[in-house]
């Protein structure tokens, strides 16, 4: 009897141990999940890795804007910090956040499984499919088939590259041209200027560049639905989680609709007769007034490209 009591309590001492042990590595494991959460509040600054365009984020007169700022900007206050903006690259963004150069990155980036490897990625805030730009002159592309023998430039290290070379595997006979210092946008601007041929971009980013560069053709899709997410390192679940909540707020509460529709809500409404001649008024007959409006906008504090879209 007295071996048997022993032998039952040799065993509650070990399930106290493991249990006590289990709790300890839980315990630890959570606390260490929420280092980078707490060390954002410690210093009161959240840092962010984004690419510098007309999509993520640019300065407007000193003034940061920019879809993806604006959507972080709302992240930062949420968690009571300021914010810091930093532009490494595209290439440079996994290293820069893997080396502690910035908490999040937030630049508009696809969801890949290949990406996954690297960082954990937020829940997606948004949808885009992957378009094939050319110039609205250009009649012989019109379908996937009809990329054949054409050279078409992008991004290097982008999943613009990776679907036209998946493209390659199914028989298509494309060339891919990649560039390392050539952001998209500035290759929809060659297509423009037909300099080259075709381009590829995410649907947001074609829809809102064709303002600027009205005479090139967003064609058609080369991809189903991709979802944009944040990053951040790898185990790093608190402030993961942290993000995650944040997306479901701001979609529930409608702050994300009207960020979105600050930059993205008049897009899909596009009149080439319209752009055009804006852009070719800006040529003719700005530049007869521009100095005046300069004058009188600064002597009253006005930015004067704002008077002269009024006068518009």
């Amino acid at each position: 009897m007295r071996r048997t009591m022993k032998r039952l309590g040799n065993r509650r001492l070990v399930w106290l141990i493991a249990i006590t042990c289990l709790a300890v590595f839980i315990g630890y494991n959570y606390w260490c999940s929420r280092e980078s959460l707490r060390n954002i509040r410690k210093r009161g600054k959240l840092i962010a890795l984004m690419e510098n365009n007309a999509t993520c984020y640019y300065l407007y007169k000193d003034t940061p804007m920019g879809f993806e700022y604006d959507l972080v900007k709302a992240f930062a206050d949420h968690l009571g910090v300021a914010l810091e903006v930093k532009t490494p690259g595209w290439n440079a963004l996994f290293n820069s956040l893997e080396r502690k150069d910035g908490d999040i990155i937030a630049a508009g980036m696809t969801y890949t499984p290949g990406r996954d490897n690297r960082v954990d990625f937020s829940t997606s805030y948004l949808s885009v499919k992957q378009n094939i730009i050319i110039h609205k002159s250009n009649r012989s592309i019109k379908s996937i088939d009809d990329l054949n023998g054409v050279s078409i430039h992008v991004r290097e290290g982008t999943t613009y590259q990776q679907r036209l070379e998946e493209l390659k595997k199914k028989g298509i006979n494309l060339t891919i041209v990649t560039h390392k210092n050539i952001p998209t946008e500035e290759l929809i601007e060659m297509v423009e200027k037909r300099k080259i041929v075709a381009t590829v971009a995410d649907s947001n980013i074609a829809l809102l560049n064709r303002r600027y560069y009205p005479d090139i053709k967003i064609a058609f899709p080369i991809s189903k639905k991709q979802d944009l997410a944040w990053a951040v390192r790898n185990g790093d679940r608190g402030l993961l989680s942290e993000i995650n909540w944040f997306f479901a707020r701001i979609k529930a509460n409608g702050t994300f609709k009207k960020i979105y529709n600050r930059y993205y809500g008049s897009v899909d409404h596009f009149d080439y007769v319209d752009i055009k001649k804006f852009h070719r008024r800006i040529i003719t007959r700005l530049p007869e007034f521009k100095t005046v409006i300069k004058q009188e906008s600064e002597r009253h504090g006005f930015d004067w490209r704002l008077i002269a879209a009024v006068i518009y």
